[in-house]
């Protein structure tokens, strides 16, 4: 074999490599959590359960920074009789597709409460 044919080979087999690693999806390096906080509702008025949902969030979200994450969401908050919930969704990172709906997944499970738009 030739010089030339052997760098050819090589330069071939390199560039198949990087194509090959630009279109296999590369899985995330991020660790994925839902954080789910639960506050009592002191009052039912519309005030009281924005304060409630700012504290469940609030709780949440120092619950998500001492695990470690850095990236939170608010994905859904619930007001059912007498306390709210609220989930967060925590990353390590961003995750790739932040514009998914979540709750058209199958398999996500929904409170049965009235659910309280963030």
């Amino acid at each position: 074999m030739s010089w030339r044919h052997r760098r050819f080979i090589r330069s071939l087999v390199l560039a198949t490599m990087a194509l090959i690693e630009l279109l296999i999806p590369n899985p995330s390096l991020a660790d994925v959590a839902v954080i789910e906080t639960t506050v009592m509702l002191q009052n039912s008025s519309q005030a009281g359960v924005n304060a409630a949902v700012h504290a469940a969030l609030d709780s949440a979200f120092r619950e998500a920074s001492a695990r470690g994450f850095q990236w939170i969401r608010p994905l859904a908050a619930f007001v059912s009789g007498d306390h709210v919930s609220v989930q967060v969704l925590a990353a390590t990172a961003p995750l790739e597709d932040e514009d998914v709906d979540d709750s058209a997944k199958p398999g996500m499970r929904t409170p049965v409460a009235e659910k309280y738009e963030l």
